[in-house]
Protein backbone atom coordinates (compact mmCIF):
# COMPACT_ATOMS: atom_id res chain seq x y z
CA UNK A 1 0.00 0.00 0.00
CA UNK A 2 2.79 2.37 1.03
CA UNK A 3 4.03 2.08 -3.12
CA UNK A 4 -0.07 2.91 -3.89
CA UNK A 5 0.40 6.11 -2.00
CA UNK A 6 3.74 7.15 -3.09
CA UNK A 7 2.02 7.12 -6.77
CA UNK A 8 -1.04 8.93 -5.79
CA UNK A 9 0.74 11.39 -4.16
CA UNK A 10 3.40 11.90 -7.42
CA UNK A 11 0.68 12.29 -9.39
CA UNK A 12 -1.12 15.02 -7.37
CA UNK A 13 2.14 17.11 -7.46
CA UNK A 14 2.49 16.12 -11.16
CA UNK A 15 -1.53 17.51 -11.28
CA UNK A 16 -0.93 20.57 -9.38
CA UNK A 17 2.10 21.62 -11.12
CA UNK A 18 0.73 21.14 -14.09
CA UNK A 19 -2.20 23.06 -13.13
CA UNK A 20 -0.18 25.76 -11.94
CA UNK A 21 1.65 26.16 -14.95
CA UNK A 22 -1.22 26.42 -17.38
CA UNK A 23 -2.36 29.60 -14.70
CA UNK A 24 0.65 30.85 -15.14
CA UNK A 25 0.56 30.57 -19.26
CA UNK A 26 -2.94 31.93 -19.02
CA UNK A 27 -2.29 34.97 -16.99
CA UNK A 28 0.89 35.77 -19.12
CA UNK A 29 -0.74 35.85 -22.23
CA UNK A 30 -3.93 37.83 -20.74
CA UNK A 31 -1.12 40.25 -19.60
CA UNK A 32 1.04 40.26 -22.85
CA UNK A 33 -1.95 40.34 -25.22
CA UNK A 34 -3.43 43.48 -24.26
CA UNK A 35 -6.97 41.57 -24.08
CA UNK A 36 -7.20 42.27 -19.80
CA UNK A 37 -10.14 44.51 -18.75
CA UNK A 38 -8.25 47.51 -18.25
CA UNK A 39 -7.57 49.77 -21.19
CA UNK A 40 -5.59 52.79 -21.46
CA UNK A 41 -6.19 55.71 -23.40
CA UNK A 42 -4.02 55.78 -26.07
CA UNK A 43 -0.97 58.51 -25.63
CA UNK A 44 -1.48 62.06 -27.30
CA UNK A 45 0.69 63.09 -29.62
CA UNK A 46 3.44 64.89 -28.84
CA UNK A 47 4.22 66.60 -32.53
CA UNK A 48 6.25 69.64 -32.81
CA UNK A 49 4.25 72.33 -34.96
CA UNK A 50 5.09 71.31 -38.13
CA UNK A 51 3.75 68.10 -37.80
CA UNK A 52 0.20 69.64 -36.91
CA UNK A 53 0.61 71.69 -39.68
CA UNK A 54 1.05 68.92 -42.01
CA UNK A 55 -1.90 66.53 -39.93
CA UNK A 56 -4.10 69.82 -40.22
CA UNK A 57 -4.17 70.06 -44.07
CA UNK A 58 -4.22 65.85 -44.55
CA UNK A 59 -7.00 66.16 -42.78
CA UNK A 60 -8.61 69.38 -44.12
CA UNK A 61 -7.84 68.18 -47.69
CA UNK A 62 -9.24 65.05 -46.40
CA UNK A 63 -12.38 65.74 -44.75
CA UNK A 64 -11.58 64.19 -41.34
CA UNK A 65 -12.93 66.94 -39.08
CA UNK A 66 -12.07 65.38 -35.88
CA UNK A 67 -8.50 65.35 -36.69
CA UNK A 68 -8.83 69.03 -37.71
CA UNK A 69 -10.47 69.95 -34.57
CA UNK A 70 -7.62 67.96 -32.51
CA UNK A 71 -5.01 70.11 -34.22
CA UNK A 72 -6.64 73.23 -33.65
CA UNK A 73 -7.60 75.66 -30.48
CA UNK A 74 -11.44 75.16 -31.61
CA UNK A 75 -12.19 78.69 -29.32
CA UNK A 76 -10.00 80.63 -31.41
CA UNK A 77 -10.04 82.55 -34.87
CA UNK A 78 -8.97 79.37 -36.86
CA UNK A 79 -11.91 77.93 -36.60
CA UNK A 80 -12.81 80.66 -39.14
CA UNK A 81 -10.54 79.30 -41.27
CA UNK A 82 -11.93 76.33 -41.11
CA UNK A 83 -15.33 77.03 -41.53
CA UNK A 84 -14.34 79.32 -45.21
CA UNK A 85 -11.77 76.13 -46.28
CA UNK A 86 -15.80 73.74 -45.89
CA UNK A 87 -17.52 76.55 -47.58
CA UNK A 88 -15.07 76.51 -51.09
CA UNK A 89 -14.62 72.60 -50.83
CA UNK A 90 -18.54 72.06 -50.75
CA UNK A 91 -18.52 74.55 -53.93
CA UNK A 92 -15.57 72.48 -55.53
CA UNK A 93 -17.44 69.07 -54.76
CA UNK A 94 -20.21 70.48 -56.87
CA UNK A 95 -18.29 70.92 -59.91
CA UNK A 96 -15.75 67.76 -59.77
CA UNK A 97 -16.67 65.19 -57.07
CA UNK A 98 -13.24 63.33 -56.58
CA UNK A 99 -11.53 67.08 -56.78
CA UNK A 100 -10.04 66.55 -53.46
CA UNK A 101 -9.26 63.12 -52.86
CA UNK A 102 -6.66 63.71 -55.41
CA UNK A 103 -5.48 66.59 -54.25
CA UNK A 104 -4.98 64.91 -50.17
CA UNK A 105 -1.74 62.97 -52.14
CA UNK A 106 -0.31 66.23 -53.77
CA UNK A 107 0.12 68.64 -50.78
CA UNK A 108 2.69 69.87 -49.24
CA UNK A 109 3.37 72.22 -46.36
CA UNK A 110 6.85 73.55 -45.93
CA UNK A 111 7.78 75.64 -42.71
CA UNK A 112 9.73 78.84 -43.81
CA UNK A 113 10.64 80.31 -39.96
CA UNK A 114 9.78 80.38 -36.62
CA UNK A 115 9.07 83.07 -33.64
CA UNK A 116 8.49 82.08 -30.46
CA UNK A 117 7.30 84.22 -27.86
CA UNK A 118 6.29 83.31 -24.42
CA UNK A 119 3.38 80.38 -24.86
CA UNK A 120 2.98 80.94 -28.53
CA UNK A 121 4.70 80.25 -32.02
CA UNK A 122 4.13 81.78 -34.73
CA UNK A 123 5.29 79.40 -37.81
CA UNK A 124 5.50 80.65 -41.21
CA UNK A 125 5.09 77.67 -44.09
CA UNK A 126 4.63 77.38 -47.64
CA UNK A 127 1.38 75.41 -48.71
CA UNK A 128 1.36 73.60 -52.24
CA UNK A 129 0.54 71.35 -54.78
CA UNK A 130 2.99 68.85 -56.52
CA UNK A 131 2.96 66.63 -59.36
CA UNK A 132 1.03 67.88 -61.71
CA UNK A 133 1.61 69.36 -65.16
CA UNK A 134 3.51 72.71 -65.33
CA UNK A 135 1.71 75.77 -65.05
CA UNK A 136 -1.30 73.92 -64.74
CA UNK A 137 -1.36 73.91 -60.45
CA UNK A 138 -1.98 77.42 -58.42
CA UNK A 139 1.37 78.54 -57.18
CA UNK A 140 2.66 78.11 -53.30
CA UNK A 141 0.37 80.18 -50.77
CA UNK A 142 2.32 82.04 -47.96
CA UNK A 143 0.94 81.42 -44.70
CA UNK A 144 1.63 82.34 -40.73
CA UNK A 145 0.25 79.73 -38.11
CA UNK A 146 -0.72 81.70 -34.55
CA UNK A 147 0.20 78.16 -32.45
CA UNK A 148 0.00 78.11 -28.68
CA UNK A 149 0.39 74.67 -26.63
CA UNK A 150 -2.25 73.16 -24.79
CA UNK A 151 -1.72 70.52 -22.05
CA UNK A 152 1.79 70.29 -23.75
CA UNK A 153 0.44 69.94 -27.14
CA UNK A 154 0.32 72.57 -30.33
CA UNK A 155 -2.90 73.70 -31.18
CA UNK A 156 -3.60 76.53 -34.01
CA UNK A 157 -4.96 79.27 -33.07
CA UNK A 158 -5.39 81.35 -36.15
CA UNK A 159 -3.76 81.52 -39.88
CA UNK A 160 -3.32 84.22 -41.88
CA UNK A 161 -2.17 85.39 -45.27
CA UNK A 162 1.35 86.82 -45.63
Amino acid sequence: MDDRIKKYLTWKRIGIAAGLTAFAVVLLLVIFSGSGTSRKQPEPRADGPEQVLERFYAALVSGDMDEVKSCCDTSSAVMGYVEEYVEKAAGLLEKEKGALSIVSDMLKVEVTGRKKSGETMSVGYRISLEGGEEGALPGPKERTAEMIQEEGQWKIAGITGR
